[in-house]
């Protein structure tokens, strides 16, 4: 099975044409070890093709420029979190974000976060997806200087965690270009960072490998923000309109907060796409997948923007989920 994994990725990277060299030392060492050991330029393809062919991404139109990091040599949670912090200053850019991977060895222990950066999630305030990550956390000894809704949950690797240093989480205030929205003091991270996740390239899997991009602005106001479920932000910004109870309420404060995400983060420099172009991307993404004779996967629920869905052209596109390799895992 994994000789046929390999081969298969092997014949993509090389293009048909396998060197009989390299095939015979994957043998090889598959016979020997029960595994086999890619090259960085394997590696670096793998990778990039695992974003191309990840279904629930909308923003695919440039995996080719993916920045890889190889840290297959790193092993030890204290060096896995300075790698960890090396790749969010490269990526962060002071907000001009750059889209980069850190994969490290098969037997390296695995990151707890499912993001770099995510909030703690108490019994009063918080996020509420975040309460067994923080759970977690306060079990191996970690001790928030207080609780609040947006307090920065460390780092865990293996049983150890780590704070994050001054100046490695950008942050961006949330603010509103009209209205007075100073006393909601809402604010969210610049860099989203899925470190939980397995990569597979060849039948060989990295549980080690987090992947940062940037974010489409629904996902923060809509989702992180805006959702019952998290924040639960748009009652209150109700309120604030005067509006509250109204026939569709809750669509003038989405837009609203969707509005002031975008108007924060460009306001702050930081890269941000809002999800009419990002649309506009995937469907470029998929004429040119459809060039190369390539079929795309896709998740109709992930693709589609949660927000003004129908006035985006995914909206009416069929989606396949085809479980194409190489690609991310969920944990």
């Amino acid at each position: 099975m994994l000789l046929r994994a390999a081969r298969e990725f092997l014949d993509e990277f090389y293009e048909g044409c396998i060197p009989g060299e390299r095939w015979h030392e994957v043998e090889r060492s598959v016979e020997e070890s029960g595994t086999y050991r890619h090259t960085f330029e394997e590696l670096e393809f793998g990778a990039r093709a695992a974003w191309r062919n990840s279904a629930r991404c909308i923003g695919r139109l440039f995996w080719r420029n993916l920045e890889v990091f190889d840290c297959r040599e790193v092993s030890g949670p204290c060096e896995i979190f300075e790698a960890c912090r090396r790749h969010v200053a490269w990526s962060t850019r002071e907000g001009r974000i750059r889209p980069a991977i850190t994969v490290f060895s098969p037997e390296a222990p695995p990151v707890h976060n499912r993001q770099f950066f995510s909030y703690a999630g108490f019994a009063e305030c918080g996020d509420p997806q975040s309460r067994d990550l923080t759970e977690r956390a306060l079990t191996l000894g970690w001790r928030p200087e207080r609780e609040g809704d947006f307090c920065l949950l460390p780092f865990m690797v293996g049983e150890q965690w780590f704070e994050w240093q001054a100046g490695d989480c950008l942050e961006v205030p949330i603010e509103h270009p009209e209205l007075d929205w100073s006393a909601f003091a809402w604010r969210w991270y610049a860099l989203p960072a899925v470190s939980n996740m397995r990569l597979e390239i060849g039948g060989v899997f990295y549980g080690t490998a987090p992947f940062s991009g940037y974010y489409m602005v629904t996902e923060v106001g809509s989702r992180d923000l805006g959702d019952a479920r998290r924040y639960n932000v748009l009652p209150k910004i109700a309120e604030a309109l005067g509006i509250a109870g109204q026939p569709l309420w809750q669509d003038r404060a989405s837009y609203e907060l969707n509005r002031a995400v975008l108007h924060s983060f460009r306001q702050a420099g930081v890269t941000m796409v809002d999800h009419h172009t990002a649309s506009s991307q995937f469907m470029l993404f998929c004429q040119q997948e459809e060039a190369a004779r390539r079929p795309v996967s896709a998740q109709w629920s992930w693709i589609v923007p949660p927000t003004c869905a129908s006035a985006t052209e995914v909206f009416f596109t069929p989606m396949r989920d085809l479980r194409l390799c190489p690609n991310f895992h969920n944990p």
